[in-house]
C-alpha cells in the first residue's frame, strides 16, 4: 500500500509584513546605562568624601603626634633641666 507524497496546499493568507518593534530590553538597556552612570557619580562623590575625611584625620593625628612629642621634651626651668610630663 503506496501513499502519494504529502504536497502542502498553497496559503491564501497574506504574507507577514516585518514591523518595526520595540524590544523591551531596549529601553531597559537605555534605563541601565543611565542607572551606572548616576550610581558612577554618586560612588565618585562618596570617594571624594572619604578622601576628605582621611585627610581630615591624617592632619588631627599629626596635630597630636606633635603635641604628644612636644609634651615629651626637655623643658630648662630655672637653669636646671627638668622632664615635663
Amino acid at each position: 500500500m503506496q501513499h502519494d507524497p504529502f504536497v502542502p496546499k498553497p496559503s491564501d493568507k497574506p504574507l507577514t509584513v516585518a514591523q518595526h518593534v520595540t524590544l523591551r530590553s531596549d529601553s531597559r538597556a537605555a534605563k541601565r546605562q543611565e542607572w551606572e552612570v548616576k550610581m558612577a557619580a554618586q560612588a565618585e562623590a562618596e570617594a571624594v568624601v572619604r578622601a576628605r575625611e582621611a585627610q581630615a584625620q591624617a592632619a588631627r593625628q599629626a596635630e597630636e603626634l606633635r603635641a604628644y612629642r612636644k609634651s615629651l621634651e626637655y623643658k630648662v626651668w630655672g637653669g636646671w633641666l627638668c622632664e615635663v610630663g
